[in-house]
């Protein structure tokens, strides 16, 4: 299945949106929850602080799983974190829920590559990372005009609800698509042990 297939996207760009809500979102409802610009200040450093805790914690649990398997997994937490943010009152709420999407975010991103870019062939894995890229870019725009809209419609509830519904669609796409990617995979896999194959037996 070519790495153009549009179906890959469409997950990607929901879990994104949640995603990059921690750089629009989060800070317009502290704002509205009353909270200065040093709480949005702790809550970032809360963030990059379970960046680097997660990821030698996560990375041998991780690789057990397919990648499908944990970027489900990854949307669900990054949704439900952000969700969670509705219960969040102080800073120190806000830091907890910040930690449930950091490991989801951390999920995602380690493992995206390997279910959508590793089985591209390769000659279409720049074409993957482009697509990679306008994905980032495309839901930048589009976080930020959903925050706006959320805050404007019916505030944090309107926003961390379409947060928590956004991570499960992400995550049930990912389970609706696991069979192409898996096939993708396998597909890729025997064709590259057939590769190496060839100069050994010559």
């Amino acid at each position: 299945m070519p790495c153009s297939d549009t179906r890959f996207d469409r997950p990607t760009l929901a879990w994104l949106l949640v995603y990059q809500q921690m750089l629009f979102g989060l800070p317009l409802a502290m704002d509205r929850a009353g909270l200065s610009p040093r709480a949005y200040g702790m809550v970032c450093l809360v963030n990059a602080a379970c960046v680097l805790v997660y990821q030698p914690l996560l990375q041998p649990l991780i690789g057990r799983f397919s990648p499908t398997t944990v970027c489900t997994a990854g949307a669900l937490f990054t949704g439900a974190g952000m969700g969670a943010h509705l219960l969040s009152q102080d800073t120190l709420g806000y830091a907890a829920a910040t930690g449930i999407w950091t490991m989801g975010g951390s999920a995602v991103l380690r493992r995206r590559h390997d279910g959508c870019g590793r089985p591209c062939p390769r000659p279409r894995t720049r074409h993957y990372a482009g697509v990679w890229g306008c994905m980032l870019g495309l839901s930048a725009l589009a976080a930020l005009h959903l925050a706006a809209w959320a805050m404007d419609t019916g505030g944090n509830t309107v926003l961390w609800s379409v947060c928590a519904a956004l991570g499960a669609a992400a995550a049930a796409a990912c389970v609706a698509l696991r069979p192409a990617i898996e096939g993708r995979r396998e597909g890729a896999g025997h064709k590259e042990r057939a590769c190496e194959a060839v100069p050994a037996a010559s």
